[in-house]
């Protein structure tokens, strides 16, 4: 099992946030609130309130995915170096 958390941040993107769902709330929101997870929601259009998270991806689109690799399993390799450092 995962370490669990108090809460999670997220931005009002589809997978977390879709508008047509019922008070806003995805199936993965609903899960995580199960869990007894809080979620947490940043202002719409301040992604600097999810820095580090935001880093994370330009990191990782730096590192990892441009250039994208040759096959899959070649990208995988590329995704798994990544977490590993």
């Amino acid at each position: 099992m995962w370490p669990s958390r108090e809460a999670i941040r997220s931005d009002n993107g589809t997978p977390f946030s879709p508008s047509n769902a019922l008070h806003g709330l995805s199936k993965l929101s609903v899960w995580w609130l199960r869990l007894g997870i809080k979620i947490e929601r940043i202002k719409h259009g301040n992604p600097q309130q999810n820095g580090r998270h935001e880093r994370m991806h330009r990191t990782l689109k730096q590192d990892a995915a441009k250039p994208a690799a040759f096959n899959f399993l070649q990208q995988q390799e590329k995704f798994d170096h990544f977490v590993k450092v």
